[in-house]
């Protein structure tokens, strides 16, 4: 009986490695996707940075226009940290 339940936790205890590996490799796809979409959201923020610096922001408030640049400067500082 005892020597059963030490058997059962001995398995417990050798999967738990296995089972971590599995859960790291998920977080890796995870880290891809999230990447990519990151990437995907920089670049449309680039696009509107840019259309709206050719317009200079014509009619948009002053706090909108420097929220605006601020949320672009951390994004870009966010990539910079995730490369």
């Amino acid at each position: 009986m005892l020597c059963d339940k030490a058997w059962k936790k001995l398995g417990e205890v050798e999967d738990e490695p296995i089972d971590f590996y599995h859960e790291s490799k998920e977080l890796e796809k995870i880290e891809v996707v999230a990447r990519k979409n990151v990437d995907g959201y920089l670049e449309c923020l680039h696009v509107i940075k840019r259309f709206k610096e050719k317009r200079n922001l014509t009619g948009m408030p002053p706090d909108n226009r420097s929220f605006f640049f601020a949320a672009s400067v951390q994004l870009e500082a966010l990539m910079e940290e995730q490369s």
